[in-house]
């Protein structure tokens, strides 16, 4: 029996230490423990508490005070999960994957539906989470993986098209990727077109392919996006797919 004194009040709640596997104690044991935690959550730093539950390790709260101070949630650990913007939920997450110190950590879609700055915040989060252990993020966000991986792979129907280096992927579309200017008219040709800058009465397109001979177009250095749809591209072409 594991007692818990609330002195402020008189209370006093209890986990029992039984092994009794049954399913129905197990789910009274874990409402009790959630009951506990709830208490544990509102105490005051003073109280150096550490509760041991059927089936649960013991909670290191130092751990936890460190793992909150990595995420950034050290100065919001006192609010109630609900109250959580998107971002800092996913933050959350992160600390409870942390909690077991994993030498893998994997994350899909981390920064879907989030706001810029708190997108920018979990890229740097992510960025410094590697030096200490292998992070596998899995989204269809460019950007993310421009900023985080140092190394990638591209998956296609469970098919591997690429594994390597970004700067590996950029290599191979080198004099793929150009710039050209029209006077509002949109390219056509054997080209994707990847961006469209609007500038007056003229209009800068950035293109993935090969621009027709009179168009006057410019050779520019790739990106990860134009790498990712050169590769594309040229999947679709040798499996003869359309390219629309």
């Amino acid at each position: 029996m594991l007692p818990l004194d609330l002195s402020e009040d008189g209370q006093a709640l209890t986990i029992e230490d039984s092994e009794d596997e049954r399913p129905e104690a197990l789910f009274e044991q874990l409402e009790r423990q959630q009951e506990l935690e709830a208490v544990v959550a509102s105490l005051p730093e003073r109280y150096r508490i550490t509760i041991t539950c059927y089936y649960f390790e013991q909670l290191n709260y130092q751990e936890v005070a460190e793992l909150l101070e990595i995420v950034s949630l050290s100065a919001v650990a006192h609010r109630k999960l609900k109250t959580f913007s998107g971002g800092m939920k996913r933050r959350v997450g992160i600390a409870q994957a942390l909690l077991n110190d994993p030498k893998l950590l994997i994350v899909d879609e981390p920064t879907a539906g989030l706001d810029p700055e708190e997108r920018i915040r979990f890229r740097n989060l992510l960025s410094d989470l590697e030096g200490d252990r292998t992070v596998l993020l899995s989204t269809h966000i460019v950007e993310d993986i421009a900023q985080t991986c140092q190394n990638l792979a591209i998956m296609k129907s469970g098919k591997v098209l690429f594994q390597g280096t970004i700067a590996d992927l950029t290599r191979e579309t080198r004099g793929n990727v150009w710039t050209m200017t029209t006077q509002g008219t949109r390219p056509s040709g054997d080209f994707t077109v990847v961006s469209t800058l609007n500038m007056g009465t003229t209009a800068q397109y950035r293109v993935v392919g090969t621009p027709p001979s009179t168009e006057d177009a410019s050779p520019v250095e790739p990106s990860l996006e134009d790498s990712y749809v050169w590769l594309m591209r040229e999947q679709r072409i040798s499996s003869g797919s359309d390219l629309a």
